[in-house]
């Protein structure tokens, strides 16, 4: 959604990965994709393709987005209490959307 820097890549969900990019406004992850085109401390552009939607055993595909306050570097599981760290995206999304 926005150009900025590869911070992390992780397993995630179902056996596929995520990918987080660290912006001016917030951390993005990209989560259940495969075929990752980037590593980390790579600078990435808006728009760039950098991984493809991964596919779960049952056959669906989905993209799972979570937005992080700047540093973080994982995605915080939780059930119940929000982390500080995790972020309304609605910013990042008005922001795609006008672009």
């Amino acid at each position: 959604m926005e150009g900025g820097r590869v911070v992390a890549i992780q397993t995630f969900a179902g056996g596929l990965m995520a990918v987080l990019v660290e912006s001016a406004h917030g951390v993005v992850l990209y989560g259940e994709v495969d075929r990752i085109q980037v590593k980390r401390g790579d600078v990435v552009a808006k728009g760039q393709q950098i991984a493809r939607v991964g596919l779960w055993p049952s056959g669906s595909h989905m993209l799972h987005l979570e937005t992080y306050a700047r540093g973080t570097r994982r995605n915080k599981r939780w059930f119940g209490k929000i982390p500080r760290v995790l972020r309304d995206p609605t910013d990042f999304l008005l922001r795609a959307q006008s672009a």
